[in-house]
């Protein structure tokens, strides 16, 4: 049995996958998508380096930011009060959820 394509472009396109979602967005996402979340992406930055965190960088997963930033900053990052204001700031950006990648600089990641 041959099974039909669907003439519908949005149809046929790959399904998401997690690694679409990184810091520059996919070849394939339109452009007020792309400009969108690089816009979230400045705007979170913005803010974490405005609570005193340098070096870090956020990387776009739809609704999740993922947090890379330098080992040292990991344990003022647990602190009650400076957890709360960058949850609050990431979200302010548009996020919905904030985790923090482990992996100091991506060593071992593609995006």
């Amino acid at each position: 049995m041959t099974q039909s394509r669907d003439p519908d472009p949005a149809n046929t396109a790959d399904p998401p996958r997690a690694e679409t979602g990184i810091r520059e967005p996919s070849p394939s996402a339109s452009d007020d998508t792309a400009s969108e979340s690089a816009a979230q992406v400045a705007m979170a930055e913005s803010e974490l380096r405005r609570l005193g965190l340098e070096g870090v960088r956020v990387h776009h997963h739809g609704e999740l930011a993922r947090l890379q930033l330098p080992w040292s900053s990991l344990e003022a990052i647990s602190v009650g009060l400076l957890r709360d204001e960058i949850l609050q700031s990431v979200r302010s950006a548009g996020f919905r959820f904030v985790a923090i990648d482990l992996d100091e600089g991506g060593r071992g990641t593609p995006d």
